[in-house]
C-alpha cells in the first residue's frame, strides 16, 4: 500500500521523457506486484506537452486499486498495461492518448481532463490495446466528468482511438463537456 497525506499534500514527481528512453520506463511511478492501493496521492510527469510520450503511473499491477489520486501528465499519461486494475474518485489528466494500454481497468467517478497539447496535435483521453476478439479487457468509465480547466480553444478533443484491431472503451452515465467533437472517437 502507498497512502499519502492527499493529492495536494503528497506528490511524487518525475519528468521522463521518451526522447532517449521507451515509453513504459518513462514512468514516475511503475505498480508491478499484485494487489497494490495507492491512495490520496498524486503521481505526475512533469515532461510538458512537446515532450511526446511521458508516463506518470505504469500499472502492471492485478487487482490493482487507486483511490483518490491525481495522475498529472501530457501524452501517454497513464499506461494500464495489463490485469485487472479499479480507479475511484481520481483525476486524470492529459493529451495524446493520456489513458492507454491493455487492462481490464474500470474507472468509477473520475475526473478525466484534457490539456492543452504540443503544436500540432489534438487531444485523444484513450488508446485501448485489446489485441484479441476472446480478449476480456478493455475500459470503462462510470459516472465520470470528460471537462478541462484550461482554454482548449482551437484543440479537437475525442474520447478515443484504437490502439489495437479489437479496442473496446466503454462511456456509462458520464458528463461531456463541449470539448468533446462531436464524432467522439478517431481512428488509427
Amino acid at each position: 500500500m502507498l497512502i499519502g497525506d492527499g493529492a495536494a499534500r503528497t506528490v511524487i514527481t518525475g519528468n521522463e521523457s521518451n526522447r532517449t528512453l521507451g515509453t513504459p520506463c518513462t514512468a514516475t511511478v511503475s505498480a508491478q506486484r499484485e494487489g497494490i492501493i495507492i491512495r490520496d496521492v498524486t503521481i505526475q510527469n512533469t515532461a510538458g506537452p512537446e515532450a511526446k510520450q511521458a508516463v506518470a503511473l505504469l500499472s502492471n499491477s492485478n487487482k490493482s486499486v487507486f483511490y483518490r489520486c491525481q495522475i498529472l501528465g501530457f501524452q501517454d499519461t497513464l499506461l494500464a498495461e495489463n490485469f485487472l486494475q479499479f480507479y475511484k474518485e481520481c483525476e486524470i489528466a492529459g493529451t495524446v492518448d493520456f489513458i492507454w494500454g491493455a487492462a481490464t481497468a474500470v474507472f468509477q467517478d473520475c475526473a478525466l481532463l484534457a490539456r492543452r497539447p504540443g503544436i500540432m496535435q489534438q487531444n485523444v483521453l484513450t488508446g485501448q490495446g485489446r489485441n484479441g476478439a476472446d480478449s476480456a479487457s478493455g475500459f470503462t468509465f462510470q459516472g465520470c466528468n470528460v471537462t478541462t480547466r484550461e482554454d482548449l480553444r482551437g484543440v479537437e478533443t475525442y474520447l478515443g482511438r484504437p490502439w489495437q484491431p479489437y479496442a473496446r472503451v466503454i462511456f456509462i452515465h458520464c458528463y461531456m463537456d463541449a470539448i468533446v467533437h462531436p464524432l467522439g472517437w478517431l481512428s488509427w
